[in-house]
């Protein structure tokens, strides 16, 4: 699977991703989370995804 991040460096959050694969959409949803709730890249970057 391959994921795209587009960060705001100056804040250090995620702005938008996308994803492709055969399990592509199933991380979407938590990236979405992230960017409505300004969750920072370096936090993200440290979390498991379930």
């Amino acid at each position: 699977m391959r994921v795209t991040e587009v960060e705001d460096i100056d804040r250090g959050v995620l702005l938008g991703a996308t994803s492709a694969g055969p399990a592509g959409g199933e991380v979407l949803y938590g990236l979405g989370v992230a960017v409505q709730n300004e969750i920072p890249v370096d936090r993200l970057r440290h979390m498991m995804f379930a």
